[in-house]
């Protein structure tokens, strides 16, 4: 886990590496000269984009893996298109295709995945108390 977040540093170093030697070697080949301010705000700019990507997206490489699709009977997620009777949930992150086995569900209600068919979850809603009629 820890050497996933390491590798990902590493190739990010690597790139500011390599987008400074053309910065600085390589482009003064072809005439182009830029003024060594213009070279810091870059460097400045190009560091700070890759901090804030990184705190962003880092939290993927310290997740946990998923075992797989059988471990996903029980699990709860939330609608993110209709299921009528087939949309999109979320669960754990991930976006997954689906099909509701009771009824019709809407957007941000909660499901709970039943069994799967392929890559399909068959869910029902979260709070479907079963076949019980209501007589008014």
């Amino acid at each position: 886990m820890k050497l996933k977040l390491l590798i990902a540093l590493m190739t990010t170093l690597l790139d500011e590496i390599i987008i400074f030697a053309i910065l600085i070697w390589v482009l003064p080949m072809f005439g182009i000269i830029i003024p060594l301010s213009v070279l810091i705000v870059i460097g400045i700019g190009w560091t700070v984009l890759s901090i804030l990507l990184f705190l962003y997206t880092r939290k993927p490489f310290l997740q946990k893996p998923y075992a797989g699709l059988t471990d996903m009977t029980g699990l709860t997620g939330t609608v993110i298109k209709d299921l009528t009777p087939e949309g999109l949930v979320k669960i754990n992150n991930e976006i997954w295709k689906a099909r509701a086995l009771n009824d019709h569900v809407y957007k941000g209600e909660k499901v709970i995945v039943e069994n799967r068919e392929g890559l399909i979850l068959m869910v029902r809603n979260a709070n479907y108390r079963g076949n019980s009629m209501h007589i008014s």
